[in-house]
């Protein structure tokens, strides 16, 4: 079989480790590559045991896009080809959209003008076409398709018939599951799901049980850590090697500089970072005596929000949504997602205090104890709607989202029904033990039991991690998944 990764800016590594499994132990040796980052490009490049015989940068591809000459009939076809709105495909790529990273806070301001959209995604996609054709992989490997060019790639290779395997953190611990689609849905775990609930059965069932009695008595913690406790201000000897690092890049890399901020960018990033991740805050107190519905603010721009939910990206607005669709005597608790605090301006706090029945909670207050104590969870397509329903609360999920097979779980898309949704969601019935067994064996089943937080955020030496053993069981999981499919 022949084999393309797509190589984006932060998980490169592990997609060189699978490269490396995959050619010793299953005899894949035709690999191209899609690129992104002059990190990634040098990988590939001195890459010694995988040889890339094609490889395709995106870097570039964007500085050749202003020369295009846009056929708005090819464009119409490729949409109709695509089965999506082209522009969803701009409106994915946060670089795009919100001048990402240079700018700090995220704010809409895309920096291209609509003829200059036409002419990024034409050139990305015959470029891509060209790439494919020549390349002719069986199958691609990829991981946060979350940007103009990779989005590109994924519906060319769908219409080709070329397997795309999307590696998505499977929302049950550490493990990762592979799936074929860039949406919220798991299509193999819904299927799944409906076979268990028609009375087929699963080895998995008494793992799934104990792992339901597990998260209701040890309510898991968040991952993310907050951002500026990562940030290298806090160590100055940390903040002046990163920062000469970025100087000497700007001053001498050939490397097109399109997704990298200069000195000056990350001085301002720093030091905003550290400002408001010190700036007093008036966090509210849980409102343990009223009845309320909980909305975690989710990690912004993402693809659990650009990709998964096009038309919900603007978080201030569903909010005062929810807000005003809530009984008169309820309130509607925020918090903060762990990993943005420090990321968001001042003013986005404030205009959320604004909204008379909203209580700002703390970041650092567990979200399942919130959970616990609430009457309903909104959610756009957060793993706090999935562990809601664990905890037998309702769900109103506004993008797109796989554990809306569960009964009690309602997806809201048109805002003048949101109030009577609520309200049926309020007395309607909610997922039996068996029902949420059965969807946690479904996860189960079709994800693999690896280290996925390593994997995806390994930060170490590349040829030890292509020894892994969670890189052998994922890379088993691979060729199944990929076989099943030719099969």
């Amino acid at each position: 079989m022949r084999g393309c990764i797509f190589f984006n800016r932060s998980f490169y590594r592990m997609g060189q480790a699978l490269a490396l499994d995959l050619q010793r132990r299953y005899d894949i040796t035709d690999w191209s590559a899609y690129i992104y980052g002059e990190t990634s490009y040098d990988l590939v490049k001195r890459s010694a045991e995988v040889k890339y015989s094609r490889y395709l940068v995106d870097d570039t591809l964007d500085e050749q896009a202003y020369e295009e000459v846009v056929d708005d009939a090819y464009l119409l076809e490729k949409e109709k080809q695509y089965g999506v709105p082209l522009m969803q495909l701009f409106t994915a790529d946060r670089h795009f959209v919100h001048d990402w990273p240079k700018q700090f806070y995220i704010r809409y301001r895309p920096s291209l003008n609509h003829y200059q959209i036409k002419q990024h995604l034409q050139n990305r996609m015959r470029a891509i076409e060209r790439f494919l054709n020549e390349a002719k992989p069986d199958f691609i490997i990829g991981v946060s398709v979350c940007a103009l060019g990779s989005m590109v790639l994924f519906h060319e290779a769908k219409l080709r018939g070329i397997k795309f395997v999307n590696i998505d953190i499977a929302r049950l611990g550490d493990r990762l599951m592979l799936k074929d689609v860039i949406s919220g849905r798991e299509p193999e775990v819904e299927a799944r799901f409906h076979e268990l609930q028609s009375g087929a059965t699963s080895s998995r069932m008494k793992e799934a049980e104990a792992y339901l009695a597990n998260f209701r008595s040890k309510l898991p913690r968040p991952f993310w850590a907050n951002s500026f406790e990562q940030t290298t201000i806090r160590s100055p000897i940390l903040f002046i090697k990163n920062f000469l690092r970025v100087c000497w890049d700007w001053a001498t890399t050939k490397f097109p500089r399109v997704y990298s901020y200069n000195p000056l960018h990350y001085l301002r990033r720093n030091f905003l970072m550290a400002k408001n991740a010190y700036l007093p805050r008036r966090w509210d107190v849980l409102p343990i005596d009223e009845p309320y519905a909980f909305y975690p603010l989710h990690y912004d721009p993402e693809l659990s929000t650009m990709v998964f939910a096009p038309y919900f990206t603007d978080q201030i607005w569903l909010i005062k949504q929810i807000a005003q669709s809530l009984p008169i005597n309820w309130k509607l608790c925020v918090k903060e997602h762990p990993a943005m605090l420090g990321l968001r301006s001042p003013e986005y706090y404030r205009e959320l205090k604004r909204i008379p029945n909203v209580v700002l909670l703390n970041p650092k207050y567990p979200a399942g104890e919130v959970i616990r104590g609430s009457s309903l969870v909104a959610v756009i397509t957060s793993t706090s709607g999935l562990e809601a329903a664990f905890l037998n609360k309702p769900v109103i999920a506004f993008g797109s989202v796989f554990f809306d097979v569960l009964t009690g779980v309602y997806h809201a898309s048109e805002m003048e029904n949101l109030p009577s949704v609520i309200a049926h969601a309020l007395t309607a019935p909610l997922p039996s033990e068996k029902e949420l067994c059965n969807l946690i064996a479904a996860m189960m089943e079709n994800s693999a039991d690896v280290d996925g937080d390593r994997l995806l955020y390994h930060g170490g030496d590349i040829e030890m991690l292509s020894q892994d053993h969670s890189i052998h069981k994922l890379s088993d999981s691979i060729i199944k998944y990929v076989q099943a499919s030719i099969a």
